[in-house]
C-alpha cells in the first residue's frame, strides 16, 4: 500500500513564471541563431527525467553539467567559438527567473495529505539552503515568520514520531530530544 508520495519541485509542482523569457528559441533568435524544434525536442528528451545525482553534488558541478548540455545545444544551432559562451550565458540567465506553482499543485498536495499520504518535495539544489536560511532566520527571530514544531522526549519515541511525520500528522518540524537532561 502506498503511504507516501515524493514530488520533484521543478516541472512537477512549479514552472517558470515568465515563459517568454525562458524560451530557448527566443534567446537564440536574439543572438541571431535558429533553434530547430526537433533539436530542442531532442535536447529535452535527452535530459528530462535523467538521474543527475552525480552532477548535483555541488552548485559548481551542477552548473558545469548544465553549461556542457547547453554547449551541445548551441553547437547544434551553429553557435561557435567565443559566441558560444555568450549565448550559453544568456540561456543560463533565462533559466534563473521566478517560478510559480502550477494551479493544481496546492489542491493536489492537500488532497494527498487529507487521504493520509505523507507528501515530500525534493530539489537537487540543496546548496541554496544556506542562502535561504540567511534570508529567513532574521524573519523568524523578529517574529515576522512563525513556525510550529513537534518536540518529543526519548529515543523510544522515534519509531512512532517517524511514522507520524511520514503520515503528515506532525506540526512543522518533528524533533526528538534524547540523552541526559542537563538540568536534572
Amino acid at each position: 500500500m502506498v503511504s507516501a508520495v515524493i514530488f520533484d519541485f521543478y516541472g512537477t509542482l512549479a514552472h517558470w513564471a515568465d515563459d517568454d523569457g525562458h524560451n530557448y528559441q527566443a534567446v537564440l533568435a536574439a543572438h541571431g541563431y535558429a533553434l530547430d524544434p526537433t533539436v530542442l525536442q531532442d535536447y529535452f528528451a535527452r535530459y528530462d527525467g535523467v538521474d543527475h545525482a552525480e552532477h548535483s553534488v555541488s552548485e559548481e558541478a551542477y552548473e558545469a553539467w548544465v553549461r556542457a548540455r547547453l554547449g551541445d545545444l548551441t553547437a547544434a544551432c551553429g553557435v561557435e567559438g567565443s559566441r558560444a559562451e555568450l549565448v550559453i550565458d544568456a540561456l543560463r540567465d533565462s533559466d534563473r527567473g521566478g517560478m510559480v506553482a502550477y494551479p493544481e499543485a496546492a489542491a493536489t498536495l492537500s488532497a494527498l495529505r487529507e487521504a493520509g499520504l505523507a507528501v515530500g518535495v525534493c530539489s537537487n539544489w540543496g546548496w541554496e539552503l544556506d542562502a535561504f536560511l540567511r534570508e529567513v532566520a532574521p524573519q523568524v527571530a523578529s517574529g515576522a515568520l512563525k513556525y510550529r514544531e513537534d518536540i518529543r522526549q526519548g529515543l523510544e519515541t522515534v519509531p512512532a514520531c517517524f511514522a507520524e511525520m511520514l503520515r503528515g500528522d506532525n506540526f512543522g518540524k518533528m524533533l526528538v530530544r534524547v540523552g541526559v537532561d542537563p538540568t536534572g
